[in-house]
């Protein structure tokens, strides 16, 4: 199974490989804080800002409409959205 959830026979895999990832995509990396750096100073924080992205899905919603602009929050997508608003405040 794959990470215990599917058989890996359902698990997609693209035809093309992903590019390597950019560790230096927003071009701030010095050598300090290249992961040669990190590694080579054994675990000593190197100062910076710690970045995070947080992925929040939209609440449940009255999927009976075509059109988007008829698609509400149901009760309970607004509930949820309260609540993930208070946490992220």
């Amino acid at each position: 199974t794959f990470l215990g959830q599917c058989p890996k026979r359902q698990v997609w895999v693209p035809k093309i490989p992903y590019p390597a990832w950019d560790y230096n995509w927003d071009g701030k990396m010095t050598k300090e804080t290249s992961l040669e750096g990190r590694k080579a100073s054994k675990g000593a924080k190197v100062p910076g800002v710690t970045r995070h992205v947080i992925l929040i899905r939209h609440g449940q919603y009255d999927e009976t409409h075509q059109e988007d602009e008829k698609r509400k929050l149901t009760k309970l997508g607004r509930e949820q959205a309260e609540l993930t608003g208070k946490r992220l405040a």
